[in-house]
């Protein structure tokens, strides 16, 4: 991890749990959001296009499909179930559930992080295989950068509340 990603955890680990959540919610997940609308359009345009890769841009796009219908799912169930939870016990509130639930709720998210991560590699294998048999211009090279910043951003996601938010949840 490059020195400048280790000290922004290390300055999360001392913010306000309030502040680390409105940032994983107003960047994190918006920005995952955008992406995935982005990239479904591209998808859908790109696996219309005749030739001999048509099939293989169709997988692509139900593979991406899958990972945003799982990655929406988790957004949600972070911004439902879980994150109200950690706000009510950082303004000193008892959580309406026990610590066995939140601990299934932490092994359940923790689970899917491991789960869209296997999709997205599985989407980046199959994008970069695409583009290596397409010209520059074709979109599929798009579709590669723009899943690069998905990847990014999904993966800061996951180191910050994997490192940060789960470890202080207590």
């Amino acid at each position: 991890m490059p020195l400048g990603e280790q000290r922004q955890l290390i300055a999360w680990q001392a913010a306000p749990l309030t502040e680390l959540i409105r940032h994983l919610v107003g960047t994190h997940h918006q920005e995952c959001r955008e992406d995935m609308s982005r990239l479904e359009t591209l998808l859908a345009l790109t696996a219309m296009e005749p030739g001999p890769s048509r099939l293989a841009l169709v997988e692509l796009r139900d593979l991406f499909a899958q990972f945003c219908t799982e990655l929406r799912s988790h957004l949600a169930r972070e911004e439902r179930d879980l994150f109200p939870v950690v706000l009510d016990m950082e303004k000193g509130m008892t959580p309406g559930i026990g610590k066995e639930h939140m601990g299934l709720m932490r092994s359940l998210l923790e689970e899917e992080h491991i789960q869209e991560t296997e999709l997205l590699r599985d989407i980046k294998v199959l994008t970069a295989s695409l583009a290596t048999v397409h010209s520059a211009d074709c979109p599929l090279v798009l579709l590669n950068a723009s899943l690069a910043g998905l990847s990014a951003r999904f993966q800061e996601h996951l180191e910050l509340e994997d490192q940060v938010l789960f470890p202080r949840m207590g």
